[in-house]
């Protein structure tokens, strides 16, 4: 998965465990029992350290980008439709994850680009 987001984007509040690689997968919703963004999870609960609106690539043979409003609660990342964060897209546990930078094509002057994986 890669994401845009804007260079004012603090990463310095993170405190991901970057020791180990693996693949980041994004969790549907519905499936396994109550979603982060579901009343009844603890992890709705958690004041959010990080939100906004960022751009999400497709995980399909088009890779075309989505704008998603992704909120940071403790080592979850999730992502919605919107701000109010009603609809939940999908769920990422970056504890076990790494954070890549990728360099800006010439279409992304800019622009900060990274990926989960």
């Amino acid at each position: 998965m890669s994401l845009k987001l804007p260079r004012n984007w603090d990463f310095s509040t993170f405190k991901v465990e970057t020791s180990r690689i693996a693949r980041s997968k994004s969790v549907i919703p519905g499936e396994g029992g109550p979603g982060p963004g579901s009343p009844s999870s603890p992890t709705s609960m958690e004041r959010p350290l990080k939100a906004g609106w960022l751009k999400k690539q497709q995980r399909s043979l088009v890779k075309n980008w989505q704008q998603r409003y992704f909120v940071l609660r403790g080592s979850t990342l999730t992502y919605h439709k919107d701000d109010k964060e009603n609809t939940l897209q999908g769920v990422i546990q970056l504890r076990s994850s790494k954070v890549n930078e990728l360099l800006p094509s010439s279409d992304d002057t800019g622009k900060f680009l990274f990926e989960i994986i």
